[in-house]
């Protein structure tokens, strides 16, 4: 089963997981391209904490 939308907080990710999720798109909020290059890094972490 796939989100679409999913917030980038740690609990809402391992409440997903934990329901049957196996995967979840994260919503980046529109803006330049420097603004989503941060996003990007600051979400990465947790993506990876999430990923099989």
């Amino acid at each position: 089963m796939t989100v679409f939308g999913a917030e980038p907080e740690p609990a809402h990710l391992a409440e997903l997981r934990d329901i049957g999720v196996n995967r979840a798109v994260l919503y980046a909020p529109p803006a330049d391209a420097e603004a989503v290059h941060r996003f990007l890094d600051q979400v990465a972490p947790l993506t990876a904490a999430f990923s099989n």
